[in-house]
């Protein structure tokens, strides 16, 4: 399964180890579709959701190939969370928040030009 990080979970992110194992495929991807929103309660953390007119922009992430134990580990902790695992592009998932959330903080970025928000972690878990 193809799974989109953006967050805590990418390479850079307090909670990479439960990737640690999997195998990168794309370490910018971008996704085709363009109806999120990214935000965050603290600068800890993002969440994206979809805009309710499903008129938003595309997430910059990472993208893993992961294994069934790898996806539970990664499922224990967003899950838990209460994010939901979504396709969101075409054969490809990621973790999206069910409703509106948090506010636009200083960790992100959205780039105007090409019309994506990306997530710049901070050192928040000893990283």
């Amino acid at each position: 399964m193809k799974l989109l990080v953006y967050g805590t979970l990418k390479s850079d992110g307090g909670l990479h180890h439960a990737l640690k194992d999997a195998k990168l495929i794309e370490r910018n991807y971008i996704t085709t579709a363009q109806k999120y929103v990214m935000t965050s309660q603290t600068d800890g953390f993002p969440y994206i959701y979809e805009k309710e007119n499903g008129v938003g922009f595309s997430v910059k992430g990472e993208l893993y190939e992961v294994n069934e134990y790898q996806l539970a580990s990664c499922n224990a902790i967003e899950l838990g969370a209460g994010y939901e695992l979504k396709e969101i592009d075409k054969d490809v998932f990621g973790y999206v928040y069910p409703y509106k959330i948090g506010t636009i903080t200083n960790s992100i970025n959205f780039d105007y030009k090409n019309r994506y928000w990306e997530w710049k972690n901070e050192e928040i878990f000893g990283n």
